[in-house]
């Protein structure tokens, strides 16, 4: 339960402007004469409480809820936040009972930020339950409100192609795409979120020629990002032979994420499938002081075998012993590795 409790809200008044007027008007988010608030009555204090911020042990957020709710001083949609908030406590444990009581809320005169990061616990309870359309719905809001992390763009993806809806969306994602780029030279940070889950969507209908163009024109830019840049990583390198359209990609995660031993495998296979092997081997034996015990096996195994092709010293004898380690934890890993061609030298 820690990491949904975890969300902080400073910087609202500055997502997307103009940009998002358009979005929300492609998609039919343009409001509801039912809300009767207005932005002025959602003013947050500076050091959000508790049950604002969503942080800490339930009790203690529910209990701050409750405060906020029987304060007279509390501003009305301020009240309206926290009894939302106190709802998601209440029915945390009940997908089908939080999705009943959450979408009745409605935030229309909210902060357009505001009402993204409303719709991301609707989505996501909605995507627990295998209800796509409702995720979808909700998700487009949160997307175009910036309140998506890289794991809610690909269920959105998912999402999309599950619902069917009625329009092209990669098309749209496009055309927004290229709306938000006009006049700039380097791809935004927005930019690079939407082409990300145009590539997710792509890959789910298997248009891959497509998918390709995407992330090698997502992996040219300064990736804002760790998950995207490792997605366009690992999918350039293992699945569509573009290994040295990685490169930038590669470094970024890195980069941008330098203790996270997952992103340092990525670039050691990237580094692999380019035959440098030292720079492979010095990947994965980073990655194995920073790896926690389950991912133990899987960077042995590919150390193995990058030191079993660099092949000086004794690197064949420590390939040997490290795969034998390897294997002796996790078996199947050497039926998942040959699925990558990368490894029969064909990069």
């Amino acid at each position: 339960m820690t990491s949904g409790f975890c969300f902080v809200w400073r910087g609202w008044r500055a997502v997307f402007g103009a940009f998002v007027g358009l979005g929300l008007i492609a998609f039919g988010f343009t409001g509801s004469a039912q809300a009767q608030l207005k932005e002025a009555d959602y003013a947050l204090p500076d050091e959000l409480p508790p049950c604002l911020a969503f942080e800490g042990e339930p009790s203690a957020v529910r209990a701050d809820c409750e405060r906020l709710i029987l304060d007279d001083a509390t501003l009305p949609g301020v009240r309206r936040l926290a009894r939302f908030q106190r709802a998601r406590i209440v029915h945390r444990d009940d997908d089908a009972k939080l999705v009943e009581a959450l979408k009745p809320f409605d935030f229309t005169g909210a902060p357009f930020a505001l009402r993204g990061y409303t719709s991301v616990p609707v989505g996501q309870a909605c995507y627990r339950l295998g209800d796509y359309e409702c995720t979808r719905t909700n998700y487009d809001l949160a997307m175009f409100a910036g309140r998506l992390n890289y794991y809610g763009m690909r269920a959105y993806a998912e999402a999309i192609h599950k619902s069917d809806p009625p329009i092209d969306y990669v098309a749209r994602l496009a055309s927004f795409v290229k709306r938000e780029q006009e006049g700039k030279t380097e791809l935004a940070g927005y930019s690079q979120n939407l082409m990300i889950v145009m590539a997710a969507l792509l890959e789910l209908k298997d248009r891959q020629s497509e998918r390709k163009d995407t992330l090698i024109e997502l992996g040219r830019a300064k990736i804002s990002d760790a998950a995207i840049a490792n997605e366009v990583c690992w999918s350039l390198v293992t699945d569509l032979a573009a290994a040295f359209d990685a490169q930038m990609a590669c470094n970024a995660a890195v980069r941008l994420a330098p203790g996270n031993g997952s992103l340092l495998d990525s670039r050691a296979v990237m580094h692999f499938a380019l035959g440098d092997f030292e720079s492979a081997v010095a990947d994965f034996e980073r990655a194995l002081t920073l790896a926690q015990e389950s991912a133990l096996p899987t960077y042995k195994f590919g150390l193995s075998l990058a030191l079993d092709r660099r092949g000086r010293g004794d690197d064949k004898t420590r390939a040997a012993t490290l795969k034998a380690q390897a294997l002796a934890a996790q078996p199947a890993l050497e039926a998942d590795f040959a699925k990558y061609t990368i490894y029969e030298g064909k990069p």
